[in-house]
């Protein structure tokens, strides 16, 4: 059968197949050859079709032009050159004439053609050109006589109007100068008085009156007493300055004995702040010694340096602190962890019983009545109705599937029934012609086809060849009988197996889902079936054992906490008690070094504290016997003063009403003067304006009569210039279309469009007869190729048999050797022990089953995670979480930078913290100092020694961000609170003196002060003092550039004070004047503050 194989194949199929090849190859080129004619005709036949179009368009064109001459004709009335003088053109011979409408055309069958030579498009064009130069040449002789006469009328106009203009400005000039006068001679009767007019008698009265004022003045100006006053006003200042320069001495060994009075008050007052601080300390040792002795700690204090053992005590409670910290923090960090166990085991419970009920549901949901797995297991069980019916497991042996076989067990056994029901499918055709082929092979060989045997002689031959006859013939064979009776039953047995394996497919993932769900249920039971509340009791227990250590801890430490506290607060005091030593021990050397070198108090004078405050008290008295004095002087040369100042005005006065009165009588006489001139020149203007009105009407006239001819003129003449551009455009117009068609024809006449029409028409006849050729050709390939192809077919299917046949008797050899191997294997199962087999069997198919559950399991889990990771991904990729890692990047860096910028601001905030407290404290101590000095200076009372500002600054060891100022006085060792304790003049020199200090301390730049009314209810002796101090202050600071002192005061005693402290310092120049403020009535009966600046001598 292969040799008849390869005959066929090589002999018949080959040359066939290559001779239709060749058939269809022709046939092909013939098939493209005509395509392209076909191509080419349809390119033909377009050129051809635009060429006629192009031609139909080129006889429109010229009958076109042939109108449009005509039109010109016409309408612009051309003269055209006659070779004749009857106005025709001639046509043909000599003796024939025609109109312009027949001249270019001829009759030919009927139709009329257009026919227009050179000469006559020639003789046109000169028409067309001539008629064209008579259009423009009247076109520019119209405009240029319009542009004539307008110029005449604009020139006629413009005379009128300049006139007319000319009477115009002289007529407003007039009106201008007629309402300045009228402005200005109501102006005049605007500013008259209403009341009577003032007479030359008044002024002369005023005269008199200015004049007596006057010498009344002057003879207050010689009074003699005037020189007198300041005379004996000088002698008193000398002897102020005197009694000022003892006082000052006196003072000064006032001071010094009253800072040894300070010093000793102050050394006592530490002393019993010592013994006070010390008793305080072993109190608070004595009460908490228990405490200390319960950690093994004790505490004595010496003398030598009582902080020193305190130190050492809260150096040993940190260390013990430290150290319980540490203990709590360890505790902490158990209870935390067992507080996490706890809560992560309670949190897998949950979490599993969540799962369980969840798989429970979905798996209640895939076990519905008419889900897949029903349906699936319908299919099963009609499976092993199937194989019982065949007659497997009638024996007692196993069937193939049960109910209980894994899915893919069932599949296959599916596809195996399927692939054999297949195979049993033979065509009984192809049967027989195996076996003619069979017999004709075992003609031609020497052995048997089918065995490969060699015959034994001809005998067998010949019944070999009677057994294929047998065999190939249907009617007898029963090769034939047995296909015919098992076709049905193969076909029916296909469809159930194809329809169950449909079914099983299309439910396969909801029993793949069914049977993961069955592993997880079980693996997630077994783990719930554990004693899981024992394993949460253990963890709960443990998280309570750590608790209740922690808290126990927490409360040691927290005892802790208050001993540290306490030992810190006996530190602190026993801190004080050593820095009050040590201030005892500085003041006592301090006293020592400053009272060994005071050199002030003389060595003969032997005067306590009350004999220098009684011969200072002695010196102020007949210091203010001076002041007094001069006050009185003072007051008498004011009095003189008021008196000249009074004359002094009264004299101005009456001067100024003089000539103002004299001033308004001038007036008066020039305003009449006036008022005659201007009504004079207003009458003149008046008949000036009636002559120009009058001369203005004809003008008017005139230059509307010239507007209205020029509007006239300039209509008519644009009406004609319209009409003739009108007809310009127009000739023009149809002269351009005329060349447009003019050149169109050109354009296809030098083209040469007719003879490639001829050309065109010429190829698509051409190109027909040779379609026509290659379609006949076309029409007799065709029987030929369909012979080819008949002869090709027939040769594959006959090779396609020997091919089947082939494979039939090769699976049939196969299933020959299969069957011998099967006996073979079937003798050597007989041989081996059956049971150990079978154990080996079932144990190999459940270990195949778990590791089908866990791939299941796992499965499910990936696709859980992988589930998971999806909806991870797409959370990161929103904008929530875009970019997150560079986020937290820059986060961290400016959490680090803060961090690192808050330790540097704490230090910055520190460091400023202590310069503020001890800048504050350098002030404070600052401006008391002179207060101090300011307070012996101006308070001349007893019982106020001295006064100071306290702030509470000196219990804190921080700066504060408010300070409860308060003012204290001392008298000796005591101080109390001057709030509610002093009089009201007390209160206002107090004032004034911290006011003083603190300009003196703080605006040393911006040395600008005012005092107003300083001596409210101040008493004389105060009062003394003040001005004294206020002096001193000038005094220093008149070197100063940017001093200045403002003082507001009724209290002119005050100020005469003022001035003899300062005549009586030197090192400064006395102010040059001082001013005072003063109410007066006027002349119009009211009353006005004036200021008048008072020489400093005068006062």
């Amino acid at each position: 059968m292969k040799e008849m194989l390869s005959n066929l194949r090589a002999e018949g199929s080959n040359e066939a197949k290559q001779k239709l090849q060749d058939k269809l190859d022709e046939m092909r080129s013939t098939e493209e050859s005509l395509a392209k004619l076909r191509r080419k005709t349809n390119e033909i036949t377009g050129r051809k079709g635009k060429l006629e179009a192009e031609k139909e368009a080129q006889e429109k064109l010229a009958k076109s032009r042939f109108d449009t001459m005509q039109s010109i004709h016409e309408h612009h009335k051309l003269e055209l050159e006659m070779p004749t003088q009857d106005d025709t053109f001639t046509q043909g011979t000599q003796g024939t004439t025609s109109t312009f409408s027949t001249m270019f055309t001829s009759q030919t069958g009927g139709n009329s053609t257009v026919h227009l030579t050179d000469e006559d498009l020639t003789s046109f064009q000169r028409a067309v050109d001539t008629r064209a130069g008579q259009i423009k040449s009247a076109y520019n002789e119209a405009k240029m006589r319009h542009r004539e006469v307008e110029e005449q009328l604009q020139k006629e106009l413009l005379e009128a109007k300049s006139k007319q203009a000319a009477l115009t400005n002289d007529l407003k000039r007039v009106d201008d100068e007629q309402q300045k006068d009228m402005r200005e001679l109501n102006e005049i009767a605007s500013q008259q008085p209403s009341s009577s007019r003032i007479r030359q008698s008044d002024v002369e009265d005023a005269e008199k009156e200015a004049k007596k004022q006057a010498r009344e003045r002057d003879e207050e100006n010689r009074n003699s007493r005037r020189g007198e006053i300041v005379n004996e006003i000088r002698a008193h200042e000398e002897k102020l300055k005197s009694i000022s320069q003892t006082i000052e001495e006196d003072s000064k060994v006032r001071d010094q004995l009253r800072l040894m009075a300070n010093d000793q008050s102050e050394v006592d007052m530490i002393k019993k702040q010592i013994r006070q601080e010390r008793d305080i300390l072993k109190e608070k040792i004595e009460n908490n010694k228990f405490q200390f002795t319960e950690y093994g700690e004790s505490l004595e204090i010496t003398d030598d340096n009582p902080s020193a053992p305190c130190e050492v005590l809260v150096n040993n409670m940190r260390t013990r602190l430290k150290e319980q910290e540490a203990e709590v923090k360890h505790a902490s960090k158990s209870a935390n962890e067992a507080q996490g166990k706890l809560q992560e085991k309670k949190a897998i419970m949950n979490s599993n019983h969540s799962r369980l009920v969840a798989l429970q549901g979905k798996r209640s949901s895939l076990l519905r009545d008419e889900g897949g797995i029903q349906k699936i297991k319908q299919c099963v069980r009609a499976l092993i109705r199937n194989e019982k019916q065949e007659g497997y497991g009638d024996d007692g042996g196993e069937l193939t599937i049960n109910e209980d076989s894994p899915i893919h067990e069932v599949l296959s056994y599916l596809d195996e029934g399927i692939s054999e029901c297949t195979r049993h499918e033979i065509n009984p055709a192809h049967l027989a012609k195996m076996l003619k082929r069979l017999k004709r092979m075992a003609k031609d060989s020497v052995r048997c086809p089918c065995c490969t045997r060699d015959w034994d002689d001809a005998k067998e031959l010949e019944v070999f060849n009677v057994r294929m006859s047998e065999l190939a013939n249907p009617d007898v064979s029963e090769l034939f009988e047995a296909m015919a009776a098992n076709s049905n039953d193969v076909k029916v047995q296909l469809e159930k197996m194809t329809a169950w394996r449909k079914t099983i497919n299309e439910h396969l993932a909801d029993q793949l889902e069914y049977d993961r769900l069955v592993v997880e249920l079980s693996d997630l039971e077994d783990l719930l079936g554990r004693d899981e509340q024992a394993e949460l009791k253990k963890f709960q227990d443990e998280c309570d054992k750590a608790e209740k250590d922690l808290a126990e801890k927490e409360d040691q430490l927290k005892k802790l906490h208050n001993v540290a506290a306490i030992s810190n607060t006996i530190l602190e005091s026993a801190k004080r008690l050593w820095e009050k030593m040590g201030q005892l021990k500085t003041k006592k050397d301090q006293m020592e070094f400053t009272y060994s070198g005071m050199g002030h108090i003389s060595q003969g004078d032997q005067r306590n504290l009350a004999r220098v405050e009684s011969d200072l008290a002695d010196l102020g008295l007949r210091k203010e016997q001076c002041y007094t004095s001069i006050n009185q002087l003072n007051n008498e040369q004011k009095t003189i003063n008021e008196r000249i100042s009074t004359k002094t005005n009264q004299a101005a006065t009456a001067d100024h009403r003089f000539r103002e009165m004299q001033a308004r009588f001038r007036k008066e006489q020039d305003d009449t003067k006036r008022q005659e001139v201007l009504k004079a020149n207003m009458a003149g203007r008046q008949v000036e304006s009636k002559r120009l009105r009058d001369l203005m009407d004809p003008v008017k006239t005139r230059v509307l009569q010239k507007e209205s001819d020029s509007k006239r003129v300039r209509k008519e003449n644009l009406k004609e210039d319209t009409k003739l551009s009108d007809v310009l455009k127009t000739f023009d117009r149809d002269i351009d279309r005329l060349n447009d068609i003019n050149n169109k024809i050109e354009l296809y006449e030098k083209a040469n469009k007719g003879s490639e029409l001829r050309r065109a028409e010429e190829q698509l006849v051409q190109n027909h007869q040779m379609i026509a050729e290659k379609q006949r050709e076309l029409t007799d390939m065709q029987p030929q190729i369909d012979d080819l192809k008949k002869t090709v077919d027939d040769g594959e299917r006959q090779i396609k048999r020997l091919v089947d046949n082939i494979a039939l008797v090769k699976k049939q050899m196969e299933a020959d050797k299969e069957e011998k191997r099967a006996e073979e294997m079937q003798k050597r199962l007989d041989k081996m022990p059956l049971e150990d087999l079978n154990t080996q069997k079932n144990s190999a198919i459940n270990r195949c089953r778990e590791l089908d559950r866990k791939v299941q399991r796992y499965d499910g889990k990936l696709s859980g995670l992988i589930d998971q990771k999806k909806a991870l991904k797409s959370k990161l990729s929103e904008k929530e979480y875009k970019n997150v890692d560079e986020e937290h990047r820059i986060k961290m860096i400016e959490h680090y930078t803060t961090a690192t910028v808050c330790d540097d601001l704490d230090r910055y905030y520190e460091a400023l913290d202590k310069a503020l407290l001890r800048y504050h404290g350098i002030k404070i101590a600052d401006i008391n100092k002179i207060i101090r000095e300011l307070w012996a200076l101006t308070y001349k009372g007893e019982d106020i020694t001295n006064i100071e500002i306290q702030s509470g600054q000196d219990s804190s060891s921080r700066a504060n961000r408010s300070y409860n100022y308060r003012i204290v006085m001392s008298k000796g060792n005591s101080q109390m609170d001057m709030r509610g304790r002093c009089s009201a003049g007390q209160r206002v020199l107090a004032s004034i003196v911290i006011r003083l200090a603190l300009a003196e301390t703080f605006c040393l730049n911006c040395g600008v002060m005012a005092l107003d009314e300083p001596t409210t209810n101040l008493d004389f002796e105060n009062k003394r003092g003040l001005a004294i101090a206020l002096a001193q202050i000038i005094a220093s600071r008149a070197s100063q550039s940017n001093f200045q002192l403002v003082v507001i005061t009724h209290d002119e005693d005050f100020v005469s004070m003022m001035k003899q402290e300062l005549s009586s310092l030197t090192g400064f120049s006395m102010p040059e004047r001082y001013f005072q403020v003063s109410r007066e009535e006027s002349t119009d009966g009211r009353y006005y503050s004036k200021i008048h600046s008072i020489d400093w001598d005068e006062l």
